[in-house]
């Protein structure tokens, strides 16, 4: 489950992005199962400082670059998607 914080952010980013645009990125992120667990998995490991750099960063992305990245994940394959998630891991790390 999402946190408050979580949830505000995201409501905050969807509020900017065209209904066209957000129907093309669930369709791209419903194609490829092993995204939603990814997402699943990572959110709920996210603490708060964690969640406020995502919506830091967040809130810098257009939507066109949310809508570019959902294509590039919907297309990767499930060994693609487990090397995005350890390098984002590290980046964690190493950013705390």
């Amino acid at each position: 489950m999402m946190s408050p914080e979580m949830m505000r952010v995201a409501q905050e980013q969807m509020s900017q992005t065209s209904p066209s645009a957000l129907a093309a990125m669930q369709q791209q992120i419903m194609s490829n199962p092993n995204l939603i667990k990814l997402a699943t998995d990572t959110i709920s490991t996210l603490s708060p400082d964690d969640i406020r750099r995502a919506a830091d960063q967040l809130n810098q992305t257009r939507p066109d670059e949310m809508l570019d990245m959902a294509k590039k994940l919907a297309a990767s394959t499930p060994y693609e998607v487990a090397a995005m998630k350890v390098q984002a891991e590290q980046r964690m790390v190493y950013v705390n």
